[in-house]
């Protein structure tokens, strides 16, 4: 019961502690950081203001976040392949370096495995070539500039019809052929009697020379496979990257 005469205080249901100042009774809640004027001035199932300007804030910033992750989305595919492979190398550096050497060095090694047990006949390699220059074209689509995929067509195409002419009408092998090339040239030409002399080291050469055409191919592999290491290694990856 309150004595007559006596002011009217309305109090807050939540934990909070009071305050008498100027005759006035203020009150701390324990979850917030604001304080209200109990009696005449409080106004019940008010928001604070500056609640709300915390929450208009923190959903600009979140808008603002998601439009430079569209501006860097759209910016990353619009870089050739060699500007996004020394963008890697800038944001991943040896997780980059060490995941390409590892996918060429596998390549290689399988090229050189099918040809050491003669699993490539020449019909095989054109359709390996054939195949290489396909995935590489789609590649350059996606990641190169406009028309670098047809540019790279037309050339395979020449190539492609030059290197299974020569091995099919001509009977010869691979390993010929890469021999009539280096010695058509007089630095080369040592080389090329080498590589007659001993056959592991032609089949590792002709390996290293078809390697070259799984380039594009590759560095698609590893702009996917990079981010996955990283994340895998504990660093952080952004989402784009995934």
């Amino acid at each position: 019961m309150r004595s007559y005469g006596a002011p009217m205080y309305n109090y807050c249901m939540l934990p909070s502690r009071r305050v008498l100042f100027n005759n006035k009774i203020f009150f701390t809640q324990s979850s917030s950081h604001y304080g209200g004027i109990i009696g005449n001035h409080a106004t019940r199932g008010s928001t604070p203001h500056h609640i709300r300007f915390k929450s208009t804030i923190t959903a600009t910033s979140t808008s603002n976040k998601e439009n430079n992750l569209d501006e860097s989305t759209e910016q990353k595919k619009q870089l050739t392949t060699k500007q996004k492979a020394k963008l890697f190398l800038q944001k991943y550096g040896t997780v980059f370096i060490v995941t390409y050497i590892s996918i060429y060095i596998t390549t290689l090694l399988s090229l050189f495995t099918l040809l050491e047990y003669n699993i490539l006949d020449p019909d095989l390699i054109s359709q390996v070539f054939k195949v290489s220059k396909d995935l590489a074209c789609e590649t350059a689509d996606v990641i190169g500039p406009p028309g670098s995929g047809a540019s790279m067509e037309e050339a395979a195409n020449a190539y492609a019809i030059e290197l299974s002419e020569e091995c099919s009408r001509e009977k010869r092998s691979l390993v010929e052929v890469v021999v009539g090339y280096l010695e058509k040239y007089e630095w080369t030409r040592g080389y090329a009697m080498k590589m007659e002399q001993n056959p592991h080291l032609a089949n590792l050469a002709v390996s290293w020379f078809m390697i070259k055409f799984t380039e594009p191919v590759r560095l698609a592999l590893a702009f996917v496979v990079v981010p996955k290491v990283a994340k895998a290694l504990g660093r952080k990856v952004p989402k784009h990257d995934l």
